[in-house]
């Protein structure tokens, strides 16, 4: 190697090694779906940082659901020549990921086999270091918030005759819900409008039975072509049978835009 080579080479090393930010990537994908914006950082040690910046409008998995991937996949693409891993700081701009009470600054420490071990609040070391080596700490120009598409279908509660309903291959002991009356618990149900609305001198159990049926309801699956199937709740439909109970109420998709199904009752959701 010519001393002409051998300069070149140094100075790519002092480059490679200069401390700063490496990346700044504003619609960085963990994988297909989940977003965020990442930038990669070279503290003046060599060590690696990425400042992973999660917004209201971001989808994907949370800093501590993904936690092993986000660090498996930036440790990868970002730090691909560190022989150790980067240390992670999330910045929770998306209210709805921030523990009660904690600054919207985390980082996640990981176990010696890479494995989450637990979420906590960034130091001020770690802070200052990402101060002074150029963080910004905003959404990014190039965010894109998803808008997800219009609902194709409504999720809807109706009144449905228990004869109807399809058969049961209950895998738990029917015991317990045999233990309560689910005739007279879809009986009262039916009297009212919501979970809130029941008769008010009811049984602690039938009240408790009654109030599933609207906030945790018997949940159908019709698909054209295809038999009638659970999704939710065949073993409180089994007792029903049992019972005798005549009508319950249950949870089915239908088009957004097709007309309610027989006994309809309300729409609680679109998706």
């Amino acid at each position: 190697m010519t001393g002409w080579h051998r300069h070149a080479a140094a100075t790519l090393r002092r480059l490679w090694q200069r401390p700063g930010r490496t990346a700044d990537i504003h619609m960085w994908h963990l994988d297909a779906v989940a977003t965020s914006r990442v930038q990669a950082f070279r503290d003046e040690r060599g060590h690696g940082l990425a400042l992973i910046t999660l917004r209201d409008g971001d989808r994907g998995a949370s800093h501590v659901n993904a936690a092993e991937a986000y660090r498996r996949t930036i440790w990868a693409e970002f730090f691909g020549k560190h022989t150790a891993p980067p240390t992670l700081i999330f910045n929770l701009l998306n209210p709805r990921l921030r523990y009660k009470g904690w600054p919207n600054v985390v980082a996640i420490d990981y176990d010696t086999q890479g494995r989450f071990a637990h979420c906590r609040e960034v130091d001020a070391e770690e802070l200052a270091t990402l101060h002074r080596l150029g963080a910004q700490w905003d959404h990014g120009g190039g965010y894109v918030p998803y808008t997800p598409p219009p609902p194709t279908h409504a999720v809807v509660l109706r009144r449905i005759p228990v004869r109807e309903l399809p058969g049961s291959q209950p895998f738990r002991d029917m015991g317990r819900y045999l233990a309560v009356d689910w005739a007279a618990a879809s009986i009262a149900a039916l009297q009212g409008s919501s979970e809130h609305d029941l008769p008010a001198d009811l049984p602690a159990d039938i009240a408790e039975a009654a109030r599933s049926l609207w906030w945790d309801p018997i949940s159908l699956i019709r698909e054209p072509g295809e038999p009638l199937r659970f999704m939710n709740g065949q073993h409180r439909a089994e007792a029903m049978r049992q019972q005798g109970a005549v009508e319950t109420i249950v949870e089915e998709l239908r088009p957004v835009d097709a007309r309610p199904l027989p006994g309809e009752l309300q729409t609680i959701s679109e998706c």
